[in-house]
């Protein structure tokens, strides 16, 4: 059977409810349900509870929190459950305050099976071989200067490298159309070639000429950049390019190279 107090509360709500006069306020409509033991249904425990917090820090401050907060205050009145769980959170705040929070004797590790197990770094890739990053290099230059030769240079990378085993010291587009499958003889190289032997005399002038250290040290020195260009330049004249296309070249060359100083120091470390 209900508790006989209990059914004496609910039937006086339920007259409340009825007979609540237009002029009565919410604040003692909130009075009487609290006296009646209603529980609020305005807000879930669980948006009252994300609240409290903000609700403990305010009113920790002295701040009007039923001005700021009126319905988690009259959830909180009306709510044992919410009420509960906020003295709780207020005693904490309190004795923090206090300086009267204890310590543990000791504080536990944590339990970290839930991660996965822990790998070596990862090694970084090996540098690729000269022909190798000269062929990705000399593409990407002529895709920047001269697009429309894409193809034609594609067209010419394998035999171009097959002559260059062949060649003895400083490269010379002769000797490389004397070594056969390169598609010209004598001087009459095409355009596609000057790019391809003149981004492999570059990188092979840099990664022989200068160790690792002191591609660093001329990278640190902001020296590097300059010393390319003239280089770079000076090489592609030699190899048939005019001065509008040696220019390009060097200055597309040497914005390739500055953001690649790893695979260079690769290279060189290798020579």
């Amino acid at each position: 059977m209900p508790d006989p107090l209990e059914q004496r509360w609910a039937r006086l709500l339920a007259r409340w409810e009825r007979q609540r006069p237009p002029s009565v306020s919410d604040n003692l409509l909130h009075l009487a349900r609290a006296v009646a033991g209603a529980e609020d249904t305005t807000l879930t425990h669980e948006a009252v509870q994300e609240q409290l917090p903000e609700y403990l820090e305010a009113e920790m401050a002295g701040e009007p929190v039923g001005k700021l907060f009126p319905d988690i205050k009259r959830h909180l009145d009306l709510c044992p459950t919410c009420a509960e769980e906020y003295a709780a959170l207020l005693d904490l705040a309190l004795m923090e305050r206090a300086d009267q929070l204890p310590m543990p004797p000791h504080i536990p590790a944590p339990d970290l099976s839930f991660l996965p197990p822990l790998t070596s770094a990862p090694q970084a890739a090996p540098a690729p071989s000269l022909p190798d990053y000269v062929r990705d290099l000399a593409r990407k230059v002529v895709a920047s200067v001269a697009p429309q030769l894409e193809r034609e240079l594609r067209g010419m990378e394998r035999a171009f490298f097959r002559a260059v085993q062949s060649a003895q010291g400083e490269l010379r587009l002769g000797s490389l159309a004397a070594a056969g499958g390169l598609g010209f003889s004598g001087g009459d190289a095409p355009p596609s070639l000057r790019y391809l032997a003149a981004t492999y005399e570059v990188t092979r002038w840099l990664t022989t000429t200068l160790s690792p250290q002191d591609i660093e040290a001329q990278l640190a020195a902001g020296a590097l950049d300059e010393t390319l260009r003239q280089q770079a330049e000076a090489i592609a004249r030699r190899l048939g390019m005019d001065g509008r296309a040696a220019r390009s070249f060097a200055d597309q060359y040497v914005t390739l190279v500055r953001g690649d100083k790893e695979t260079l120091k690769g290279i060189a470390a290798r020579r």
